[in-house]
């Protein structure tokens, strides 16, 4: 114990030295409350004030598509289209010129799928390029059973062989879909040879029917990877069809049809070819979900 006339012990001098700077670190605690309790209440305060919309500017003109609309012209009328309307087209000789066999079996085919879908099969000489484009810019659905051939070396240059009139040889190639606006189509599938093919380019886009097809609007594709033995190849595409003439999304009625062509034919070949693209990002109708398997 200290004497007389002696200090405190050490422990006690420390301690009373301790108290202002702890009283100090408190104060400092206590302003930074007070500072994030402040920020919590501007931010819910900012939350609950409505937002001042701004408001629009007069009518200067708008981009419509690639055309420039002056003041108060209107917008340019939409693509004439049928509501659900499938087109289905077939051609069994298209490629024979090219080396090509004949295949007997499109044409039944492609009754079958037209009946699937409550249309009528365009087949033989009728099935023309100019037909293809045509039914493309009314149908919102079409079929192609036709041969289909991908050059490697020039993807934009993938074809599908039509039958042929006296303006053209009946091939259409990729790079001739991108002439057109194919926005209204909402789905087109090709029963057609390496149909799902394409090729990179040196800026890594993606080129062939299906790229083109998507690029110029159409809202969904399904082609083949490979060649697929007529049978399976029927029975999926009738399958497919009759579940989207029912009112089911592109998607669901895809995933249907190959589990039920997987069922029937189980061998990957028969059921593995087939192959589902998005084009846009809306769906196909209303309420879609699912996605393809």
């Amino acid at each position: 114990m200290a004497g007389p006339g002696q200090g405190p012990p050490a422990a006690l001098a420390a301690r009373g030295a301790a108290l202002p700077a702890g009283r100090a670190l408190l104060r400092r605690r206590r302003r930074r409350r007070r500072r994030r309790r402040r920020r919590r209440r501007r931010r819910r305060r900012r939350r609950r004030r409505p937002r001042r919309r701004r408001p629009r500017p007069p009518d200067r003109g708008r981009l419509d598509g690639h055309h420039h609309r002056g003041p108060g012209e209107p917008r340019a009328p939409g693509r004439p289209r049928t509501p659900r309307r499938t087109a289905v087209l077939a051609s069994a000789t298209g490629g024979v010129p090219y080396g090509l066999p004949a295949e007997p079996a499109l044409d039944e085919h492609a009754r079958a799928v037209a009946a699937a879908a409550g249309g009528v099969a365009v087949t033989g000489p009728a099935a023309t390029r100019a037909r293809l484009l045509a039914e493309l810019a009314t149908a919102d659905v079409v079929h192609l059973a036709v041969h289909g051939t991908l050059d490697r070396d020039a993807p934009w240059l993938h074809c599908l062989h039509l039958a042929p009139d006296e303006d053209d040889d009946g091939r259409v190639f990729a790079h001739d879909f991108l002439e057109h606006d194919l926005s209204g189509v909402r789905l087109v599938t090709l029963a057609a040879c390496e149909s799902a093919l394409g090729r990179f380019d040196r800026a890594d886009n993606v080129r062939g029917v299906p790229a083109a097809l998507i690029t110029a609007g159409v809202q969904a594709v399904v082609g083949c990877l490979w060649a697929v033995r007529p049978e399976p190849a029927a029975y999926f595409y009738h399958h497919l069809h009759e579940r989207a003439a029912l009112g089911e999304s592109a998607e669901r009625a895809f995933r249907a049809a190959q589990n039920a062509t997987r069922a029937r034919y189980p061998h990957y070949r028969d059921w593995g070819a087939f192959t589902f693209l998005r084009g846009r990002s809306e769906p196909l109708r209303a309420g879609n979900e699912g996605a393809a398997a």
